[in-house]
């Protein structure tokens, strides 16, 4: 009864830490769920390194440690699937709950700025990435690239 007690105080604790979507979606007794979109990444932080991560079905999410107590949850494609999270000999399970983007009304037009440059790491390769923010100040990607001031010269 106590050892059930604290791996419900354990998976509270992770789910209460994570920016994802996380919640028991009223299920009383389930697996928990935490949201994904495609595309998109969410953030698992744990109170205790884990031991062992693992993901069921890579072709609807993957997932990358960051740190002993910090995992990215990456969405790939439509559909659920499974997280194992070991600590030793006890595991904890979330169910990843992957789905489309919402449609979104056209953006703001783009306001002229200094572009912001910020290293993006995808599979263990770093690259840059340039922003600018649009007329409703949120950040529109430009794509890979460089600033002019580290282009080479000619």
């Amino acid at each position: 009864m106590r050892a059930r007690a604290l791996v419900m105080v354990i998976a509270g604790t992770v789910l209460a830490s994570s920016s994802g979507h996380a919640g028991d979606d009223g299920r009383a007794g389930d697996t928990p769920r935490v949201y994904v979109t495609i595309d998109k990444t969410e953030i698992i932080d744990f109170t205790a390194p884990p031991t062992k991560v693992s993901v069921t079905s890579a072709a609807i999410a993957d997932i990358v440690v960051v740190t002993p107590t910090r995992i990215l949850v990456n969405g790939k494609g439509m559909g659920e699937t499974s997280l194992l999270v070991f600590y030793g000999s006890k595991v904890q399970r979330f169910d990843l709950v992957v789905h489309p983007a919402p449609p979104f009304p056209p953006r703001s037009p783009l306001v002229p700025a200094a572009a912001h440059p910020v290293e993006v790491l995808r599979a263990g390769r770093s690259s840059q990435e340039l922003f600018v923010r649009d007329a409703a100040e949120a950040w529109v990607p430009l794509g890979n690239g460089k600033m002019e001031s580290e282009a080479p010269k000619k």
